[in-house]
């Protein structure tokens, strides 16, 4: 299965320390140019901008013409509109990783799957790549930088006390 990352997930898990869960996850990881551009840009260092760093991920972009016309029908950001059209492409094999409501709602009324950073980490507990007790810390992290609201966390605990 292909992973598409947007770049909220990216930051959240670089802010967390576990940014390389995502090939221990899955061996197809593609992040668009233009998350790419959001977030590695020259000369600036913050938070997920190592990515570009990284090796275990292939680059895509899309034709500017589609990208445009959905981030102005949708009133989403350039990465945002690339992630969900490069998941469109394989919808069957494809989940798109992306936190920003809007953008989420977009693309699963397109009919794409999609998971959020915190179910991530409730995978990543069950196959054994992080203990429960890591989850709670790195959802207190995001909780304290302003990521996730306290009932995303309640909600994202209750799932891993199922696993």
């Amino acid at each position: 299965m292909r992973l598409v990352v947007d770049t909220g997930p990216l930051i959240a898990l670089s802010k967390i320390g576990h940014l390389d869960l995502l090939p221990d996850l899955f061996d197809d990881i593609v992040i668009p140019a233009a998350v790419l551009r959001e977030i590695a840009k020259p000369g600036e260092t913050r938070s997920g901008s190592e990515i570009a760093t990284r090796r275990w991920f292939a680059t895509r972009a899309v034709a500017d013409a589609a990208r445009v016309e959905l981030q102005r029908s949708s009133d989403i950001a350039a990465g945002e509109a690339e992630a969900i059209l490069i998941t469109a492409d394989a919808p069957d094999s494809a989940i798109l990783l992306m936190d920003e409501r809007r953008a989420r709602r977009i693309a699963i009324d397109r009919g794409l799957q999609t998971l959020r950073t915190g179910a991530l980490l409730v995978a990543a507990a069950g196959r054994g790549l992080l203990q429960p007790d890591e989850v709670r810390q790195s959802l207190q992290t995001l909780q304290h930088e302003r990521y996730l609201d306290a009932r995303a966390v309640r909600d994202i605990l209750a799932l891993l006390t199922i696993r």
